[in-house]
């Protein structure tokens, strides 16, 4: 029923010529690889924040830690006026206990405050690899001078131009898929040999040698899947255009956010000082209303 042995040794070449679907894909991997490096800076930058806002949390705690340590003094100084004035049948023991508990609190505060830094050295400790083993200090001077600094509020394009490159990857994609649809254009050629024998000899019988070369068109025929490829591409472009829009806006209202915030602080920071001055001098005038047994230990309490 025909030759048993055939033997064939081919060569072939397809080179295209004309493939706009490939030429995008070039694009595509170079887009692709910048928008890596933006998500690498958009991670950094968090990183980054997620730092300062530790640091700056230890540096809160800390300045509250001295502040509890004075609040802690006076509270103990205080205990000593009330215990003294019950000693002399001035005070009652319920003013003692309230004396007491005003100093209890305190320092439970400073205790509290002394594990919430703990807490965050760990938390810094991560972020920065720093070992468990190795110990880190965060000193800072918290003196405020008397006129606060004026700050520059820059515009954060980092996320505008990450949603940028996404955009144009989706475009291009886009493009990519839309070019699916047109004809490539191939130059191939091919040189076989082939050999067929009645018995199984490899080398034996004379060789045919086959061998074209020539341009080969290819267009493939739309189907349900090309056009759902496409229709889905066009509405990530239409998506990937809006979130760039939103991007932007956002940059520009995290400005305007940043300029009210700070804004805000330097007023509540002149305020407070100006509130921290009179309320010091309330207490100072109440505990000594208080030393000469015409003010209450509650009002004075209120007003520590």
């Amino acid at each position: 029923l025909g030759t048993p042995y055939q033997t064939s040794f081919n060569q072939n070449i397809d080179i295209k010529l004309i493939n706009l679907e490939g030429i995008k894909n070039i694009s595509l991997s170079k887009l692709n690889i910048a928008i890596s490096e933006s998500d690498a800076l958009l991670y950094k930058k968090s990183l980054y924040e997620n730092i300062t806002t530790l640091y700056f949390n230890i540096i809160q705690l800390q300045a509250q830690s001295v502040s509890t340590l004075k609040n802690i003094n006076v509270a103990d100084t205080l205990l000593q006026i009330t215990t003294n004035k019950y000693d002399e049948g001035l005070a009652k023991q319920q003013d003692v206990n309230d004396a007491k508990v005003n100093l209890l609190s305190h320092k439970e505060t400073q205790r509290q405050i002394q594990f919430s830094i703990t807490q965050q050295y760990n938390a810094l400790k991560i972020l920065c690899d720093i070992p468990e083993g190795n110990s880190i200090e965060i000193v800072e001077d918290t003196h405020q001078p008397q006129a606060l600094p004026t700050f520059d509020i820059l515009t954060n394009h980092l996320s505008y131009k990450n949603s940028l490159l996404k955009e144009r990857y989706a475009y291009d994609n886009l493009q990519k898929v839309k070019h699916a649809f047109l004809p490539t254009l191939s130059f191939v050629g091919s040189n076989s040999y082939n050999v067929y024998n009645q018995d199984f000899k490899i080398l034996g019988g004379d060789w045919i040698n086959n061998n074209y070369v020539g341009l080969k068109l290819n267009w493939v025929l739309p189907n349900a899947s090309m056009i759902t490829h496409r229709t889905n591409a066009k509405y990530q472009y239409l998506l990937a255009q809006k979130t760039t829009e939103q991007a932007y806006k956002q940059a520009q209202n995290d400005v305007a956010q940043l300029e009210n915030d700070v804004r805000k602080a330097i007023s509540q920071y002149n305020s407070q000082k100006e509130i921290w001055d009179i309320q010091t001098d309330t207490y100072q005038k109440n505990e000594n209303l208080y030393r000469e047994g015409l003010q209450s230990l509650d009002k004075l309490l209120i007003s520590f």
